[in-house]
C-alpha cells in the first residue's frame, strides 16, 4: 500500500481524512493522489475552466499537511460521475487502494452519497477504506487512528476467493503491522441439528488452514465461528475484542457472502466505528 487515492470535495471533513492518511505511513504509504470530481453536466466551458482552477488551488491547500509531513503528494481532477470517476482516478493513478471519509449512518457524505459509495465499495478494482468521520472528529489526533489500524483486525471470511485476498492483504502489509488478527466466520442462522454440526465442523477445519496460512506469514491469528446475523456478530466481535480494524472482501457466496456484496457491507460501513477496509 505504497500509494492512496483520497476522495476529497472541499468541505472541513475533507481535512480530517487527510490527517487520518497521515497515520498510514507505517503500512507502506509514501505516494497520496487527492482527486476532486467536477460534476460538469449542463455546465458550459468557460464555468468548467473556471471550476478546474478553483479546484485546484483548493487541492493544493488541501493537500500542505502532507507534504510537510513528507509525503509525495499529486493532485487530479476530472469531470463527470463521481463514482465512476474516482474508480477511474485511483486506476489511470496506480494507487494501491483508495482511502475516503464517510458520516455513515444516514446521509453518505456528499462526495460519497448514495450509488457513488455502491460504486466505491462494489466495483473498484483496487482495496478501498472507509472510515466515518465521527470518529475521527471525537479524538485530538485522527492520524493516531490510521497508525492503530492494524493493531487489532477482525477480518470476516465466507472461504471464498474474495475473503482469501482479504486475508493476503493483510499478511502483505509491512511486518509488524498486522499484530492481531481474529478471522470470523459467520454460520446460516437457518442451520439446526445435524446439519449445524455438519457446517461447524467443516468451518473449523477451513478455518485451522487459514490461521497457518497467517503463521507461515508471520502474523497471529485466532479463529471464531459464530452462528447469527453477519453484521451483528461482527460488530459483537468488534466491541469484544476491542478492535481497531475490519478487513473484508467483497464478493462471496452463502450468509457472510451475500452480506459483504450488499446492504450488509454498507451496514458496517455506516455503524463500524472503526475503518473497513473492503478487498475486491
Amino acid at each position: 500500500m505504497r500509494s492512496v487515492l483520497i476522495p476529497v470535495d472541499f468541505t472541513r471533513d475533507d481535512d480530517l481524512v487527510v490527517k487520518f492518511a497521515e497515520g498510514l505511513r507505517g503500512y507502506g504509504v509514501e505516494r497520496v493522489v487527492l482527486g476532486n470530481v467536477i460534476e460538469a453536466s449542463g455546465m458550459e466551458g468557460p464555468v468548467i475552466a473556471r471550476s478546474i482552477d478553483d479546484a485546484r488551488d483548493k487541492l493544493s491547500a488541501c493537500g500542505k499537511p502532507l507534504e510537510d509531513a513528507g509525503f509525495m503528494v499529486e493532485y487530479r481532477i476530472a469531470t463527470g460521475e463521481p463514482g465512476t470517476e474516482l474508480v477511474t482516478l485511483a486506476a489511470e493513478n496506480r494507487a494501491d487502494a483508495i482511502v475516503a471519509g464517510t458520516h455513515g449512518s444516514n446521509a453518505i457524505r456528499r462526495l460519497l452519497r448514495g450509488s457513488v459509495t455502491e460504486d466505491l465499495v462494489h466495483h473498484a478494482d483496487r482495496p478501498t477504506m472507509l472510515v466515518r468521520y465521527a470518529p475521527l472528529s471525537g479524538v485530538e489526533n485522527p492520524s493516531a487512528l490510521g497508525a492503530d489500524f492494524g493493531r487489532s483486525i477482525v477480518l470476516p471470511t465466507d472461504f471464498s476467493a474474495s475473503a482469501t485476498r482479504a486475508l493476503l492483504w493483510v499478511l502483505d502489509l509491512p511486518r509488524g503491522t498486522a499484530s492481531n488478527v481474529l478471522i470470523l466466520h459467520v454460520l446460516d442462522p437457518g442451520l439446526a441439528g445435524a446439519r449445524l454440526t455438519a457446517a461447524e465442523e467443516a468451518a473449523r477445519a477451513r478455518m485451522a488452514a487459514l490461521c497457518e496460512m497467517a503463521s507461515d506469514g508471520g502474523v497471529t491469528a485466532r479463529c471464531t465461528v459464530r452462528q447469527g446475523d453477519p453484521v451483528a456478530e461482527i460488530l459483537r466481535e468488534v466491541h469484544e475484542r476491542v478492535a481497531t480494524g475490519i478487513v473484508t472482501g467483497s464478493h462471496g457466496r452463502g450468509a457472510l457472502g451475500d452480506a459483504v456484496m450488499g446492504s450488509t457491507s454498507l451496514a458496517l460501513i455506516r455503524q463500524a466505528s472503526l475503518p473497513v477496509m473492503i478487498v475486491p
